[in-house]
Parts: C-alpha cells; structure tokens; sequence
C-alpha cells in the first residue's frame, strides 16, 4: 500500500472485508500479514479494502495522497505422503472393505464395504506412510490428513400401503418408523504421540465423494519425526433406523507443507581446516595475457570457515569492504601502477593481534617409502618421489621441537604448513598427523592436502590442527607427521618443499587499526604481557 500524508493527519485506518469464511479484519496495521484462517483462496473472491483517511486530533486541514493497494501471496503447494499398507479383515460382525489398497490414494477408485444388519461396522488401517525425510531444520506449518470418501444409506423402501390411515386414526406404536440416517465414519489417528491420536467424526458425504480434512497442526504434530509411526483407521457403521448401506473410501492422504531453512550452518571439511576453503580463486590457469578474477563489492563473512583467494596484476581491489573468516589467506599481486590495496577495509576500525614467531620444524624421518631419503645435513622434508601408476609414496617426519622458551599455557592456533608441487596424475595427497589424543590419525582420520596439478612451483597450503586435538605445546613430544601420496593410473612425480608447525600463544601486541584511503591510523594499541 504506498501513500503519503501532509499535514496533520492521523493513521489511516484499513478494513477488509472477505466475501466468505469469517467476518473480516478492522483497522489493520499498514504492514499486516496473514495469520491463523487466512489460507483458504476462496477468502479472496469477492474481497473489499476500505482505506480511510481521518484527520489528526484538533487539525483542520490535511492531504492524503494514496497511490495503490496491491495484494501480495505467498504459496507454497503441499507435499502430499500416502500410506503404503492397508489391511481390511471381516469378522463374525463386520464387514471388510474390498480391494484396501484402492484406498492408499485419492484417485477416486474406491475401496467399498457392504453394511448390513449383522454386520452394521466395517473399518480399514492405513499405515507405513512414504515418508520422505525434511531438509535438516524445516519449519512445518501445515499438516493435514485428507480423507475422501463417500456413505450412501441402501436401506429398501418400506412396502407402499394399501389404506392409508384416517386423519384421526393414530399410528400403531409398533409400527416401524421409516426415516434412517446415513451412516457415521470416523478417523482414529495413532502414533503421533500428541492429542491428535484420537477419533476425528467426519462428515457424512451422501451421492458423491467428498473430502474432509483432519488438521494434526492444531493438536500437536510440528516436527516430521512425529509422523514415523503414523497410523490411521477409517470406520464406519450403520445409521439410525438404516438396515443395509453402502461406504466408498477413496484414499486417505498426509499433507505437508513446510519452509526449508534459508541459512544453514557450516559444516564438513570447509569448517575443519584451510585447505578446504569456502571461498577460493587460484592463478594456476593463468598465461600473460589471461587472468583469473573475482570482484566482491562488499563483505565476505564466513567466520566459521577459510578463504583462499590468489590472483595477479590485479587492478580493482577484490573486496571492498573487508574480509571475516576464520583463516584467510591471500596470494593477491596488483598490476604496475596499482596502488590502492586489493582488499579494501571499512572505516570501522579493525582489531589486529601480532604474535611472537614459534616455529616447529622436524628434525628426523621415521619411516620412508617411494620418497629419496634425505641426504645428511640437508632438511629432512626437502625430497621428491616417482611413483607408478596406482602406486604409493609415504615420508614420516617427526621430532617438531619449537625453540626455547617453549609456551606452557594453551595455544591459541596450531597451524601445520606444508609446502609441495604435484606433477602427473596424482590422485590423491595425505597428512596423517599422529599424537597423544590426536583425531586426524590413520586412514579415516587422515587430513586432505589439495591437489595442485600443473602449477607453476610449489604451492604452501595450511592445516589448522586445534580441531585435531592439538592445544597444548608439550603435546608436540613425539607428534610425527605421515605424508602420503598416491598415484593414479597415469603415475606421478611429487616434490616435498619443506614442512613446519606454527604456535601463537601469547600475544604481544594488539591494535585497533583504521583506514582510509594509501594511509592508516592506529586507534589505539595495547601491549600484552
């Protein structure tokens, strides 16, 4: 509804008028939604706005300009569950629907039971409903149980008479009464665990089909594990004065409707470290005169994950209101002449934490297979491996002693660097990373490292290991790291540049840091014991 009011003039007032179910809603606010009874389309037909305009206590003059009222709906088409079993028995004073399956769906082929003065009931169970499991977090909000059926009182006429009563003669109290009624049908509902398993009376539908609704929403049943056991029993009995008749039920559905969660938490690999990164960009395809790009005009937020962007001769900042991410790490070269930073901040100011530098690096090989063994004196985790094809190629390292002083209280970050280039078809490369309580260990537990075929020279990818169990320094003693790779049908050649352990505790300087433009300020700093 889009208007305007000058002057002094008070809220306008709007009533709606449906032209059927119910009688209406009176001075709404001017953002009104549906609620509870609102989703039946016939409340549509015939519908009447009235838009009032008054004026404002004790003003004499006001305008109000009202530029058009729109209607806006929202729908979303039920997801419709049937039963899979159903099973009809007759016993010695009930009927048996015929052919029960008939009445696994509404399609008007019919399931029929013969009711009669011996057997004046008949009933049928339907159960084991195809059940397809909800996005994880749905939010029901409507379920309903359809039922379509019919009832047709069969009883035979009484004989005509042949002399019809005098006007004074009254009748004979034995004398049967001739009006019947039709017969009575019922849903008894079970396994919801909620006030909905109960008996539901339902309607009497005479000549035709015709369709009531059970409503489990308004007795209980919000969540889809509520509807595993989900069991229904349609019966039904002669009525009144009623010797014979005739019910017809033609399926019995469940009704879903439900909105899927917009946002959904993180989770997985892109949450467990940085070589899975939720957002990432590589120069790997690159040539002189081709360039990989990503431009984001705002803010990436993903606090929970890492971010890995790399690219060269940039000319335009990537991002241009900061980066929030758990890890970030960047490989960003601007063109010749760019001076502005590639990753733009916000005025806001930025805290910045600096650590002093606690390096791990291993001093000795455990165990090796397909790798050159070190040649004495050099690094221990500078090597290359050919491998066959479907072969293996495995190095252990271990001995990651940081310097002294060595930090004795928690750490705050573990991260496990590790430097390599990936030539030929390699399949697949592995970090298991073994220590007291470690969870990245053996097959199933072992770290994924990013394949980087026919890159330029070797790549650095980083591990965070605090969610392998990693939070304390002394946990290092006897910490080995197995590097494997495996070959595919192709063969490979891999190069092992270097490994190392980085330890932040402790740290030294924090400050508030903000930007504007080619300069930056610090806000305010503190140095930390």
């Amino acid at each position: 509804m889009a208007h305007r009011e000058t002057g002094d003039a008070a809220a306008p007032r709007i009533d709606v008028t449906p032209a059927v179910g119910g009688g209406g809603c009176t001075n709404l606010p001017l953002t009104a939604r549906a609620g509870p009874g609102d989703d039946d389309p016939a409340q549509l037909t015939g519908l009447i706005v009235t838009y009032t305009a008054t004026l404002g206590d004790g003003s004499t003059t006001a305008t109000d300009q009202l530029d058009g009222v729109t209607l806006e709906l929202s729908y979303r088409p039920p997801v419709s569950v049937p039963p899979t079993e159903a099973v009809s028995t007759p016993t010695p004073g009930a009927a048996a629907f015929l052919d029960p399956k008939n009445a696994q769906t509404i399609d008007t082929t019919t399931s029929t039971a013969t009711l009669a003065t011996a057997t004046p009931s008949a009933s049928v169970r339907l159960g084991t409903f195809a059940m397809l499991p909800l996005p994880e977090g749905a939010v029901i909000d409507k379920v309903v149980l359809r039922v379509s059926h019919q009832a047709d009182d069969t009883t035979p006429a009484p004989p005509t008479p042949t002399e019809p009563p005098t006007p004074t003669e009254p009748p004979s109290p034995t004398e049967p009464s001739t009006s019947t009624d039709l017969p009575t049908a019922t849903l008894t509902v079970s396994g919801t665990g909620t006030a909905c398993d109960a008996r539901h009376a339902l309607t009497a539908h005479e000549r035709a089909l015709g369709v009531d609704v059970v409503d489990l929403g308004a007795c209980g049943v919000t969540k889809d594990d509520q509807l595993t056991e989900l069991a229904v029993d349609y019966a039904a009995k002669l009525g009144t004065g009623s010797t014979d008749a005739a019910v017809q039920l033609d399926g019995v559905e469940l009704d879903i409707v439900f909105r899927s969660p917009s946002l959904r938490p993180l989770s997985g690999c892109v949450t467990a470290g940085s070589g899975c990164a939720v957002l990432k960009s590589t120069d790997d395809a690159d040539t002189a005169t081709d360039h990989s790009r990503l431009v984001i005009n705002g803010t990436v937020y993903t606090p929970t994950a890492a971010v890995d962007l790399s690219m060269s001769k940039v000319s335009a900042q990537v991002v241009t209101r900061g980066i929030i991410a758990r890890t970030v790490s960047l490989g960003i070269s601007p063109a010749t002449g760019y001076l502005r930073p590639v990753i733009g901040i916000p005025p806001e100011p930025v805290l910045f934490t600096t650590y002093p530098a606690v390096i791990a690096k291993p001093s000795s090989v455990t165990a090796v297979t397909g790798f050159t063994p070190p040649t004495p004196g050099a690094p221990v985790d500078v090597t290359a491996a050919t491998i066959p094809r479907g072969g293996r190629a495995s190095l252990t390292l271990g001995r990651y002693a940081p310097p002294a002083p060595v930090t004795t209280g928690p750490l705050d970050h573990v991260v496990l660097q590790v430097t390599h280039h990936d030539e030929g078809d390699v399949e697949s490369v592995k970090m298991s990373v073994d220590f007291t309580g470690s969870t990245c260990t053996g097959v199933d537990g072992a770290l994924d490292v990013p394949v980087r075929p026919g890159s330029s020279g070797p790549v650095t990818d980083q591990v965070d290991l605090a969610p392998c169990g990693l939070t304390k320094a002394s946990q290092l003693a006897g910490l080995t790291v197995t590097y494997t790779v495996t070959a595919g049908s192709g063969g490979a050649t891999e190069h092992l540049g270097g490994t190392r352990i980085d330890l932040l505790s402790g740290p030294l300087v924090r400050a508030a840091v903000s930007f504007d433009g080619h300069t930056s300020t610090v806000k305010q700093w503190t140095v930390l014991p």
